[in-house]
């Protein structure tokens, strides 16, 4: 790649990861927000409030992280366990 290539794709990464990771927290916040709408018996879709969104998506982030690791965690110790092949 040249260096005009390289100035525009590094452009663009520090513009649309952030982006993207910011609908990501809202998606996942909308998502909480429409469960905890669904289990107090809700019937249609709850108003998007960008602050409950954005507080339901870290928290949703937080969460999937940590159910990752122990997740991973998890099959790696039982496939060492029973001499299987790491999940690599």
């Amino acid at each position: 790649m040249n260096s005009y290539a390289d100035a525009h794709t590094i452009k663009y990464k520090l513009i649309f990861y952030p982006m993207a990771f910011l609908v990501t927290l809202f998606m996942y916040g909308y998502g909480l927000a429409i469960t905890k709408d669904t289990i107090r018996n809700g019937e249609k879709l709850p108003i998007i409030k960008l602050k409950q969104c954005t507080v339901f998506g870290i928290k949703a982030s937080i969460m999937i992280t940590r159910y990752s690791f122990i997740e991973g965690f998890l099959l790696y110790d039982l496939s060492t366990r029973s001499y299987l092949l790491n999940f690599t």
